[in-house]
């Protein structure tokens, strides 16, 4: 029995090694995101509806690239279920051209909080809110990455939100807890 102990002990040992840190060696093997990369994507993503710097949203976005929005395509007046942003071209010029536009008083530019997160090999989910006043927006987001040139490009994204409050913030909507309109 001593001697069946020691066996297994010395055959487990190297097995030990191997999945010390399985987290990279699946990210290795099967070419998936790993955390910090997760979260490096996550922070590149986000700062493109901050201030959208074009150069790098050429870099990380795939010039296929088309995001699905119900609640943007609402506001823009679009089908629900439309392509909000066709490509990489179509988002860069449509966002550029939205962050140029100057706020409605009172309205201050989106600070993005993650609320939470999770990831697989290729995919990215977080909740959002973006500290929008005098009504903040909430979220979730979801977008699609690969692999190319050991870079990581995103490829697809769906984002959903509470567009009333995008509506009350600009004065299109009352507000139905909103006492002085009764």
């Amino acid at each position: 029995m001593v001697k069946l102990a020691f066996i297994l002990s010395l055959l487990s040992a190297p097995l030990l090694l191997v999945t010390a840190n399985p987290t990279s060696e699946i990210s290795k093997r099967w070419g998936c995101l790993d955390d910090g990369e997760a979260r490096k994507l996550l922070n590149i993503y986000i700062s493109f509806f901050e201030k959208l710097d074009p150069k790098k949203a050429e870099k990380y976005l795939a010039p296929d690239f088309f995001e699905v929005s119900a609640s943007l395509n609402f506001l823009f007046g679009k089908n629900y279920d439309a392509v909000t942003y066709a490509n990489r071209t179509d988002f860069i010029n449509q966002l550029s051209a939205q962050q140029s536009q100057p706020l409605p008083p009172g309205v201050e530019s989106e600070k993005f909080t993650v609320l939470s997160t999770i990831h697989d090999c290729h995919t990215i989910w977080f909740r959002w809110n973006d500290n929008s006043k005098p009504v903040p927006y909430f979220g979730f987001d979801e977008f699609y990455v690969k692999k190319k040139d050991r870079s990581w490009l995103i490829t697809k994204a769906y984002s959903e939100f509470n567009n009333a409050a995008a509506l009350f913030n600009n004065n299109l909507f009352p507000c139905p807890g909103d006492s002085s309109t009764r």
